[in-house]
């Protein structure tokens, strides 16, 4: 069984692009922090270096994927599939939504 996913169209931005937008914003936000601290060999969080790496690489994110065009990923596809489509056996289809 084959899973498809659709990213979201050129131009827009869709809840699963948020959701991620914000992973990247937290984990970039924590491993800029702790390299500053390893950095200065103190450990005190500085609050204005965590908002503004998180923002930046979230922001980052977003304006890729709002400029990215529309991708369809399929995955897994298994050898046997490819292989009939190769033949000619199976025809592939694009239906758009």
């Amino acid at each position: 069984m084959s899973t498809t996913v659709t990213t979201s169209k050129r131009y827009s931005l869709n809840g699963r692009d948020l959701l991620r937008g914000a992973l990247v914003a937290a984990i970039s936000a924590v491993i800029s922090q702790a390299l500053v601290m390893l950095n200065e060999g103190e450990f005190v969080f500085k609050w204005k270096v965590l908002v503004a790496s998180g923002l930046s690489a979230g922001l980052g994110y977003l304006a890729k994927n709002y400029f990215s065009p529309a991708t369809i990923e399929v995955t897994p596809v298994d050898e046997k599939t490819v292989q009939d489509v190769k033949d000619g056996d199976k025809e592939v289809t694009i239906k758009p939504t």
